[in-house]
């Protein structure tokens, strides 16, 4: 991604703080799964808000992995990441999210996109249903093998 900005999550639920060890623990690929779904809401989300005037922009918004930040489980039969990025690899990117430097043309102002998707879709209770939902189907998978 072309910007140097990122995005921490700060997760205030503390039912889910308490628990988010021993689910990252034991179950990594719940924790994947539900930051891997984050991630591709942000993207969509943003992909439905960005200023569009050829399209170029809102088709360059993708949500990639972190490789370095990857697991497996399960025998190596299930895997994933813990870390996604959310943006696009376009230069003038960051100028529609955060605006150009004054005197530079007649858009200079921001037009922000990722920065409400990542609010809407990353709050503590929809990352503590997303995670919920992915170890019921972990729980389901494990019974059935």
């Amino acid at each position: 991604m072309a910007s140097n900005k990122s995005f921490r999550v700060t997760v205030d639920n503390k039912m889910l703080l308490k628990n988010l060890d021993t689910i990252k623990k034991n179950y990594p690929e719940v924790i994947g799964a539900a930051v891997r779904n984050a991630a591709l809401k942000v993207a969509s989300e943003a992909r439905k808000t960005v200023v569009v005037d050829k399209g170029t922009l809102k088709g360059s918004i993708k949500a990639v992995p972190d490789k370095r930040t990857g697991f497996s489980a399960m025998g190596g039969s299930i895997g994933g990441y813990f870390v996604w990025k959310v943006g696009s690899n376009l230069k003038y990117a960051a100028y529609i999210e955060y605006g150009q430097p004054t005197n530079t043309g007649p858009h200079g102002g921001p037009r922000p996109y990722l920065r409400p998707a990542y609010a809407k879709e990353i709050t503590p209770t929809k990352m503590a249903k997303r995670i919920k939902q992915q170890r019921m189907k972990l729980i389901k998978l494990r019974k059935s093998k």
